[in-house]
Protein backbone atom coordinates (compact mmCIF):
# COMPACT_ATOMS: atom_id res chain seq x y z
CA UNK A 1 0.00 0.00 0.00
CA UNK A 2 2.82 2.32 0.89
CA UNK A 3 4.48 1.60 -2.46
CA UNK A 4 1.28 2.43 -4.34
CA UNK A 5 0.94 5.75 -2.46
CA UNK A 6 4.60 6.57 -3.10
CA UNK A 7 4.16 5.61 -6.74
CA UNK A 8 1.12 7.93 -7.06
CA UNK A 9 3.03 10.72 -5.34
CA UNK A 10 5.95 10.30 -7.74
CA UNK A 11 3.59 10.22 -10.72
CA UNK A 12 1.94 13.42 -9.53
CA UNK A 13 5.34 15.14 -9.07
CA UNK A 14 6.43 13.91 -12.51
CA UNK A 15 3.23 15.30 -14.01
CA UNK A 16 3.88 18.68 -12.33
CA UNK A 17 7.45 18.70 -13.63
CA UNK A 18 6.25 17.83 -17.14
CA UNK A 19 3.69 20.64 -17.00
CA UNK A 20 6.36 23.07 -15.78
CA UNK A 21 8.69 21.94 -18.57
CA UNK A 22 5.96 22.38 -21.18
CA UNK A 23 5.13 25.83 -19.83
CA UNK A 24 8.79 26.87 -19.92
CA UNK A 25 9.18 25.38 -23.40
CA UNK A 26 6.18 27.39 -24.61
CA UNK A 27 7.60 30.58 -23.08
CA UNK A 28 10.96 30.00 -24.75
CA UNK A 29 9.28 29.28 -28.09
CA UNK A 30 7.25 32.50 -27.76
CA UNK A 31 10.39 34.49 -26.91
CA UNK A 32 12.22 32.96 -29.86
CA UNK A 33 9.34 33.81 -32.16
CA UNK A 34 9.42 37.42 -30.92
CA UNK A 35 13.18 37.62 -31.51
CA UNK A 36 12.82 36.20 -35.01
CA UNK A 37 9.94 38.55 -35.79
CA UNK A 38 11.89 41.51 -34.43
CA UNK A 39 14.96 40.60 -36.46
CA UNK A 40 12.84 40.16 -39.57
CA UNK A 41 11.38 43.62 -39.01
CA UNK A 42 14.83 45.11 -38.51
CA UNK A 43 16.08 43.40 -41.64
CA UNK A 44 13.14 44.74 -43.65
CA UNK A 45 13.80 48.22 -42.29
CA UNK A 46 17.48 47.99 -43.21
CA UNK A 47 16.61 46.78 -46.71
CA UNK A 48 14.26 49.72 -47.14
CA UNK A 49 16.97 52.16 -45.99
CA UNK A 50 19.47 50.57 -48.38
CA UNK A 51 16.99 50.86 -51.26
CA UNK A 52 16.37 54.51 -50.43
CA UNK A 53 20.10 55.22 -50.28
CA UNK A 54 20.65 53.36 -53.54
CA UNK A 55 17.97 55.40 -55.31
CA UNK A 56 19.45 58.62 -53.94
CA UNK A 57 22.95 57.62 -55.09
CA UNK A 58 21.65 56.67 -58.53
CA UNK A 59 19.92 60.04 -58.84
CA UNK A 60 23.07 61.84 -57.70
CA UNK A 61 25.13 59.83 -60.18
CA UNK A 62 22.76 60.75 -63.01
CA UNK A 63 23.05 64.44 -62.11
CA UNK A 64 26.84 64.16 -62.00
CA UNK A 65 26.96 62.35 -65.33
CA UNK A 66 24.79 65.04 -66.93
CA UNK A 67 27.04 67.71 -65.44
CA UNK A 68 30.11 65.95 -66.88
CA UNK A 69 28.51 65.79 -70.34
CA UNK A 70 27.68 69.50 -70.18
CA UNK A 71 31.18 70.35 -68.98
CA UNK A 72 32.71 68.31 -71.80
CA UNK A 73 30.57 70.22 -74.31
CA UNK A 74 31.65 73.50 -72.77
CA UNK A 75 35.33 72.46 -72.85
CA UNK A 76 35.05 71.56 -76.55
CA UNK A 77 33.35 74.86 -77.28
CA UNK A 78 36.01 76.78 -75.36
CA UNK A 79 38.79 74.91 -77.16
CA UNK A 80 37.24 75.76 -80.52
CA UNK A 81 36.77 79.36 -79.43
CA UNK A 82 40.37 79.66 -78.32
CA UNK A 83 41.77 77.86 -81.35
CA UNK A 84 39.74 79.77 -83.96
CA UNK A 85 41.22 83.24 -83.26
CA UNK A 86 44.69 81.74 -82.85
CA UNK A 87 44.48 79.98 -86.17
CA UNK A 88 43.18 83.05 -87.96
CA UNK A 89 45.83 85.31 -86.37
CA UNK A 90 48.52 82.77 -87.25
CA UNK A 91 47.33 82.71 -90.85
CA UNK A 92 47.39 86.48 -91.12
CA UNK A 93 50.91 86.67 -89.70
CA UNK A 94 52.32 84.09 -92.05
CA UNK A 95 50.95 85.85 -95.14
Amino acid sequence: MKDARENNTLKARLQLLNEANEKEKKQLEDQMAQVIHSQAGQLASQRQKISTLQRALEAELAVSMNRIVEQEKEIKWLKRSVMSPMCSSWRTRSM
